[in-house]
């Protein structure tokens, strides 16, 4: 790699790093007011980013802790009132969590926090930089989704 290119790579981490970041101080006070464990946002998180009906397996394996602590995590969820849980429609034996509406109301209220201040940001650039800064992502997008 020439240093040219390296500088270019380095310069696009740091204000990648900066821009989320930015977005990452936004949401630090509604993460905070939820007053919950972080072991339990993360089975919040991944419930929204990857698996939107998981086993209490699933969710072990994803946060790399055995089966009953990850049943305990889903209880107090449950308790909460964050997540529900249910039979699998296709197969009875197995149990599914998902979010309960008052736990989508709360990460999209999270989400609502994130979106806006990214739109906030990037209404900021001129026309020209925005268009720019599509093509680039869109470019990125076409490699992370190949």
């Amino acid at each position: 790699m020439s240093g040219n290119l390296d500088a270019k790579l380095d310069e696009a981490i740091r204000i990648y790093r900066l821009f989320t970041g930015s977005i990452q101080t936004s949401t630090t006070g509604a993460w905070l007011n939820l007053d919950l464990p972080i072991a339990q946002m993360r089975v919040l998180l991944i419930l929204t980013l990857r698996h939107p009906t998981a086993t209490v397996g699933m969710l072990g394996e994803e946060l790399h802790i055995g089966l009953p602590a990850a049943s305990r995590l889903v209880e107090r969820l449950i308790r909460e009132e964050l997540v529900t849980r249910g039979e699998d429609p296709e197969d009875r034996r197995r149990i599914l969590v998902r979010l309960s509406p008052r736990g989508e109301a709360l990460m999209e209220s999270i989400g609502g926090v994130m979106r806006d201040r990214m739109r906030s940001l990037l209404s900021q650039l001129p026309e020209d930089d925005l268009d720019a800064l599509l093509r680039g992502l869109r470019a990125l997008e076409s490699i992370i989704t190949q």
